[in-house]
């Protein structure tokens, strides 16, 4: 899977510019869109989102805060989710789980656990197209 789609959403402009860094180092024949917003604007976005990949940083310390990737979920069920975050209680994962979220990743960014993450979504992703 070449030519990713990737958006990234994040409400902070310092860590949005690191991860947009980190995923242009990742996938560097992406297609990128990067958003400084909050998550509750995510919702919003839902039926825009034209990604393979959503990136999103989050703080971790609700599992609230992941509400809503719901919808997002729902709309784009082919769409792998990626979530940054600095905590990671074990209802914050879960919800994520329930949520669709392939991946939880700490946040700040590190480069080879997103490398590594961006390389099961390709993989998983030419296992489906080739099943």
């Amino acid at each position: 899977m070449s030519d990713l789609r990737i958006t990234a959403l994040s409400p902070d402009r310092q860590h949005l510019q690191k991860i947009e860094r980190a995923l242009q180092r990742s996938a560097p024949d992406g297609r990128f869109v990067f958003i400084e917003e909050s998550m509750q604007r995510a919702e919003g976005l839902a039926k825009s989102l034209a990604a393979d990949i959503l990136v999103v940083d989050c703080s971790g310390e609700d599992a609230a805060e992941l509400a809503p990737l719901e919808e997002i979920s729902l709309l784009h069920p082919h769409m792998a989710m990626l979530v940054l975050c600095k905590r990671q209680s074990p209802e914050f994962l879960i919800r994520a789980m329930q949520l669709g979220v392939r991946e939880v990743l700490n946040s700040p960014i590190d480069q080879f656990s997103l490398n590594a993450a961006i390389e099961r979504v390709k993989v998983k992703a030419s296992n489906a197209a080739t099943a």
